[in-house]
C-alpha cells in the first residue's frame, strides 16, 4: 500500500504529500453492520480495536510507517 501511495503521489499533481501509517495486531474483535436500508455501515470494536490504533500511532514516534505487535510475529509462519 506504501508503495503504491508513494507511485500514485509521483504521478500526481498534489501539493501536499498524503503521509499512511499502518498499525498491525493480532486477536478477537466483533465485526457487524449497523443500520438501516439505505443507510448501513459496518464496524469492528473491541479491545483489540483499540490497541491496534495506539500502535498505529506510534509510527509518528518512531517514524516509522509501519509497525506489527509481538502477538502477531508469534502467529506469522513467514517470520521474514
Amino acid at each position: 500500500l506504501i508503495t503504491l501511495l508513494t507511485q500514485l503521489q509521483a504521478q500526481s499533481n498534489l501539493s501536499e504529500k498524503i503521509e499512511m501509517m499502518i498499525g498491525i495486531h493480532y486477536g478477537s474483535l466483533m465485526v457487524g453492520t449497523i443500520g438501516e436500508p439505505g443507510r448501513m455501515d459496518e464496524t469492528v470494536i473491541g479491545d483489540i480495536v483499540n490497541t491496534t490504533s495506539r500502535i498505529e500511532q506510534l509510527n509518528k514516534l518512531y517514524g516509522t510507517k509501519i509497525i506489527i505487535t509481538e502477538q502477531l510475529m508469534m502467529h506469522l509462519t513467514d517470520k521474514s
